[in-house]
């Protein structure tokens, strides 16, 4: 039987945001997560897109995939909070736990 071990930040590092996004091209609800060793990963609360370090995430080829995608961009958006992007010294300390 084979393990998989899946490791992500925690919650605490969900900002939300207000900013343009570049596939529906209107300001709208964005959630950024931050991450110790990773580009922040951005998620379009409109249209469901997704991106990290500049580069547009993969699409899946199946139907439904943006009323899911926007659906969970809208969860993040509710455990996320206002404010400024974590330190590096509050991202290492995740790191250490």
């Amino acid at each position: 039987m084979t393990t998989v071990v899946v490791c992500r930040p925690d919650n605490r590092f969900l900002r939300r945001r207000y900013q343009r996004c570049p596939m529906c091209e209107c300001t709208t609800e964005m959630v950024v997560r931050y991450e110790l060793w990773h580009a922040p990963t951005v998620w379009c609360c409109r249209c469901g897109d997704s991106w990290s370090g500049g580069e547009l995430h993969e699409r899946p080829f199946r139907r439904g995939w943006r009323d899911e995608a926007v659906r969970r961009a809208r969860q993040l958006w509710d455990l996320a909070t206002y404010g400024e992007p974590p330190t590096l010294e509050q991202l290492e300390g995740e790191e250490a736990a």
